[in-house]
């Protein structure tokens, strides 16, 4: 599935290449509550903290009903899990004004809560993280009031007892991570802000449409 073109000339943002999304929808997803987009405010980065896709889509489609929408594999190849018009636990609290954006990355994994795995190694090449600026503008025509871009780290702040030694605690979650080249990223995102966006938006979003596991969200 190829998101409509419209969005992707801005003023400031220049001329991004489309995307494409490939629908993989996780079996259950229509047991999810439906939203407007006149809801999604927020957008959040994450990191699977798995070896691949297909160790993240196993956990999504059979694991506790916890994932995000969209994920980013390391080639910048773009994967729906889950319908943008439907709340996808992926942040706790924050789920229903959010989108829930996955890049494909190690991180803590297979010893997440362990206190010598707590400083991914892994970077983020350089076509994920094109990919995921050019979901950027497309995201923002699709939802009109999305506005604030943030980081699961941000939002989640608790620690846990570390696995190997319960006395000390750990980050719960530190993804998308160190390595993640967030100023680079937020600085695009806040370059596109003003941008406007021409012709009608696109709709990948829609429900129906096709086209040691790390700890719950």
């Amino acid at each position: 599935m190829r998101i409509s073109p419209n969005y992707t000339r801005g003023r400031s943002a220049g001329h991004r290449r489309t995307p494409t999304v490939h629908d993989r929808p996780v079996s259950w997803y229509r047991l999810l509550p439906a939203r407007a987009a006149a809801q999604v405010t927020t957008l959040v980065l994450h990191a699977t903290e798995t070896p691949d896709l297909e160790t993240a889509w196993e956990l999504a489609e059979h694991g506790p009903r916890v994932c995000g929408h969209l994920y980013l594999d390391r080639d910048g190849s773009v994967h729906r899990f889950v319908p943008l018009d439907r709340v996808a636990s992926h942040v706790r609290g924050h789920n229903t004004p959010s989108i829930g954006v996955e890049l494909v990355n190690t991180g803590r994994h297979p010893d997440h809560f362990d206190t010598r795995s707590q400083t991914p190694d892994e970077d983020f090449p350089a076509d994920q993280i094109e990919a995921l600026k050019n979901l950027f503008p497309a995201l923002r025509a699709e939802f009109p009031r999305l506005r604030t871009l943030l980081r699961h780290s941000d939002l989640d702040l608790e620690t846990v007892p570390s696995t190997d030694d319960p006395s000390r605690r750990v980050r719960r979650r530190i993804d998308p991570g160190p390595r993640f080249p967030w100023d680079e990223v937020k600085a695009f995102w806040d370059q596109i802000s003003d941008a406007s966006t021409c012709g009608s938006s696109p709709t990948f979003g829609r429900s129906g449409r096709s086209g040691g596991s790390p700890p719950m969200r």
